[in-house]
């Protein structure tokens, strides 16, 4: 009963932690948006201020793009230590305790914007190379700026 209670707790710990978390959205998130989402509610769904605003003119029109960082993925590769260690392990047979791996992980980041027109409503929304494939001329315009910029 007590092991059921401290995992409860521990999950609920995290999961707090994880919805407090500013500049922290989830695809999930971004699926629930439409195009009369403002500024102020895409800033309340990604919980922070944009990492990046970019005012910019296109075709006469204003519009304003908001770059959040967003974590896409990570990968872990085993330190060449670690390997060193299971090597001479090897090397000692069994006489010696198996060493830990020891791994490091690096995350992956893009960047997600989201283009909001003059009266600061959403226009469109996802990475740079959507933007610039998009059917749309204006929304494949603005995407070749952005990729400009960054």
């Amino acid at each position: 009963m007590f092991s059921k209670i401290v995992i409860l707790m521990t999950s609920v710990l995290i999961l707090s932690s994880c919805g407090s978390s500013k500049g922290l959205f989830f695809m999930d998130d971004i699926m629930m948006l439409d195009k009369k989402v403002t500024r102020d509610g895409v800033n309340k769904m990604v919980r922070g201020d944009s990492a990046i605003v970019l005012p910019l003119v296109y075709e006469g029109q204003n519009y304003t793009v908001d770059a959040y960082r967003m974590k896409i993925s990570a990968y872990s590769d085993e330190t060449e230590a670690s390997k060193e260690r299971y090597s001479e392990y090897r090397m000692a047979g069994s006489k010696t305790k198996k060493p830990y791996a020891v791994y490091n992980t690096t995350d992956i980041w893009d960047y997600y914007f989201f283009l909001f027109n003059e009266k600061n409503t959403l226009v469109f929304w996802g990475f740079s190379r959507e933007f610039f494939n998009d059917d749309d001329p204006i929304i494949s315009g603005i995407g070749q700026k952005i990729m400009a910029e960054f």
